[in-house]
């Protein structure tokens, strides 16, 4: 079966347009469609989920983890044994089936038994009192006991299991780890895959640094993941994962000076994430890229642009090198920035002439400066004043 690989924002996009086509399709009376995310440990597919429900304003989101589940009845609901009893109602016959534990008070209202009996199941306590409208995470479903799983095969296949069904408008979602010899997973067989679309999720570090940028993750460590990229995570480094890297990264946040510190980094960097991303991580400190120009002090208007200048011109360019690696985590921390932190009333035009200098000026490579000027003045309506200089709109159109 072919694999899709996503990112975690392209990844929001494909779930945005399948919970939505779900809400649709089932008013039409089909089935919504369930949903499975593959990936390695600690990449983020739980979290990507809970993010695109607050995003979406989706108040109903259950996850369950079934590799931690003992007890069938804490997905499925406890077994229990109804009757059904024949009363009035409105003074007219009635029927329906009750629980054998609240018969004695049918009884006592006239109602009787017949010899008809079922064993059914309680609304599990996970889905008890939610609306319409809501998503339920299974994760790591390939991890589950086999009995678990064919539970979730009924669930996805009917949107209910035996006596008690999903509200409207739920999308299932499965997570699962990729069946590579890493992990302890049962593999799943074409036709139980059928019953989902699967997706692959892929970590890139631009994407994660935009994440993180608004996660508060320790500017430094932006800079070193960005400037590392794809060298950190590695298929044969399977301990080194994203949640790993930020559980590494926010050890290190009360510690000011990085220099003096190096002895401690080391042992705690090797616990967390292995001796090879350390050793690259105290290296990248041994080079002082810790003290890399921040956004921030880009963007401090009381602060002359020549002063920025001369600090982006000594890091990106030694003689007649050129870094190109540390112009590019510049400008992706600077346009992440300014997405993220940058409020409308900070766009003033002391600000803006500041933008309009960094778009203009040589020091940054074109192809830098054109993304910068694109994403820039796209992400808000204030930059379109921006679009009136005609030297900016030729970088952006050259």
């Amino acid at each position: 079966m072919n694999k899709v690989e996503l990112n975690s924002t392209e990844l929001k996009e494909t779930l945005t347009h399948l919970i939505n086509n779900n809400k649709a399709i089932q008013a039409e009376g089909q089935k919504p469609i369930s949903i499975s995310i593959c990936g390695p440990a600690g990449l983020g597919k739980t979290s990507v989920v809970h993010q695109l429900a607050k995003e979406l304003n989706i108040k109903h989101v259950e996850a369950i983890n079934l590799a931690q589940l003992d007890e069938l009845g804490d997905l499925v609901g406890i077994p229990v044994k109804e009757y059904y009893m024949i009363g009035q109602k409105d003074g007219k016959k009635v029927a329906k089936w009750v629980d054998e534990k609240v018969m004695h008070s049918f009884e006592k209202q006239g109602w009787q038994a017949t010899n008809n009996s079922r064993m059914t199941y309680a609304k599990p306590a996970w889905i008890a009192g939610k609306g319409e409208g809501g998503i339920l995470i299974l994760d790591d479903y390939t991890r589950a006991a086999p009995r678990f799983m064919q539970a979730v095969m009924e669930i996805i296949d009917r949107q209910q299991y035996i006596s008690w069904s999903l509200p409207k408008g739920w999308t299932i979602l499965l997570t699962e780890n990729p069946d590579d010899g890493t992990y302890n997973v049962t593999d799943i067989d074409p036709a139980a895959k059928s019953r989902y679309i699967t997706f692959d999720m892929r970590w890139e570090p631009e994407v994660w640094a935009e994440w993180a940028e608004g996660a508060n993750i320790d500017p430094r460590s932006i800079n070193f993941t960005l400037l590392h990229g794809s060298d950190i995570i590695k298929e044969e480094r399977p301990e080194v994962n994203p949640r790993s890297l930020v559980k590494f990264y926010n050890s290190l946040r009360t510690i000011k000076d990085f220099n003096s510190s190096l002895p401690l980094i080391q042992n705690i960097g090797e616990g967390a994430v292995g001796p090879e991303v350390t050793t690259m991580y105290t290296n990248f400190i041994h080079n002082n890229l810790d003290k890399m120009i921040s956004p921030q002090e880009i963007l401090d208007t009381e602060i002359t642009f020549d002063t920025v200048k001369s600090k982006i011109s000594s890091l990106i360019k030694s003689g007649s090198d050129y870094r190109a690696d540390l112009a590019y985590v510049l400008t992706t921390r600077l346009i992440n920035y300014m997405l993220q932190k940058i409020t409308t009333p900070d766009i003033n035009d002391k600000y803006l002439d500041r933008v309009s200098e960094l778009i203009k000026t040589n020091i940054l490579g074109s192809d830098l400066k054109f993304i910068f000027a694109k994403k820039v003045i796209n992400s808000n309506s204030r930059y379109n004043k921006l679009m009136m200089d005609t030297d900016i709109v030729d970088v952006i159109l050259e």
